[in-house]
């Protein structure tokens, strides 16, 4: 039964594209059906599928061959083992693509892609690119920190929805603390369409902004991001309540378009740099994609800290 169920799941699909493995498919499926109700085989396809394997195999080695014909059950069913669990992995990998943009789930050190096909220029680009495609914005609008006239300016584009952009906040944090007057940080929202209340919770973000409370809003938004990603906007509702912003101008604010432009002026910026996955960032102008260690990021700051002039 083994063999036929693999045979008529593999001529299945053969037959899409050939008629010839379409009888063999519909032999293969009789054999399964039989068997499932305790019959044997009829159409003595199993023993034949046999045959022809065994017969391939005596041609390398007849005493492998040997083994092959005497143990047949037993290297099948640890044949269909293995293809299950090749499944399951494969279906894994399709469900945190879908859910988090890349194969290896929430704790992956990767970084959440953009499935957009088209830049700001309307150029058309990979949506799994690299850091050299990247163009550095020029423009500094944004949320920002630090002295305007610092020597080293990181620009982050970030989706508050992606867990990886979650995941760089502790570093983006130990960066500010350990630069502080010497680094200017940007952050520009860059909603993925593929995350769940990506755009709603940028454009939340914005309204706490009118009430100055942006950076807490952040904050908040991060710590409950698993949250806010299942339920939406009532969850947005209540940390501006949490944080004791005005529910009403916060309401209002939310069912405006105003704070939308602000978000999609933003992400058009994102889609002129070839964006391809968030977070991105930029050290004067430098790329690193993902939540990257905070070496890495130290690295690139005390290379242009040290091409600064003395102040």
């Amino acid at each position: 039964m083994v063999l036929c169920i693999i045979a008529a799941i593999a001529l299945s699909v053969l037959g899409i594209f050939s008629a010839s493995h379409r009888k063999l498919a519909v032999e293969a499926w009789k054999c399964v059906f039989n068997m499932v109700r305790l019959r044997p085989c009829e159409t003595g396809f199993d023993e034949k599928i046999k045959a022809q394997i065994v017969g391939a195999v005596m041609l390398r080695s007849k005493r492998l061959a040997k083994i092959t014909y005497q143990h047949f059950t037993l290297l099948s069913w640890i044949f269909v083992i293995l293809t299950l669990i090749s499944l399951l992995f494969f279906l894994q990998g399709v469900y945190f693509f879908v859910l988090y943009g890349n194969c290896n789930g929430p704790n992956s050190t990767e970084f959440c892609i953009y499935h957009g096909l088209t830049g700001g220029t309307g150029d058309t680009y990979s949506t799994i690119g690299t850091p050299g495609q990247l163009i550095p914005p020029t423009s500094l609008a944004g949320h920002s920190l630090g002295p305007q006239n610092a020597p080293v300016t990181i620009i982050e584009f970030g989706c508050y929805s992606c867990p990886f952009t979650a995941k760089a906040e502790a570093t983006v944090k130990q960066v500010l603390a350990d630069y502080n007057g010497k680094v200017r940080f940007i952050f520009k929202p860059f909603p993925l369409p593929s995350h769940p209340f990506s755009q709603e919770a940028a454009e939340a973000a914005e309204c706490a902004d009118e009430q100055g409370r942006y950076w807490d809003y952040k904050d908040a938004l991060f710590a409950r991001q698993a949250e806010w990603r299942e339920k939406g906007s009532p969850v947005l509702l209540e940390i501006a309540g949490q944080l004791g912003l005005d529910s009403d101008k916060f309401t209002q604010c939310m069912q405006s378009s105003k704070c939308g432009g602000i978000v999609d002026s933003s992400f058009q910026e994102g889609l002129a740099a070839k964006i391809y996955g968030t977070p991105t960032f930029f050290i004067n102008g430098k790329p690193l994609v993902g939540p990257e260690p905070y070496e890495n990021f130290k690295a690139l700051i005390d290379a242009e800290l040290a091409k600064a002039p003395a102040q």
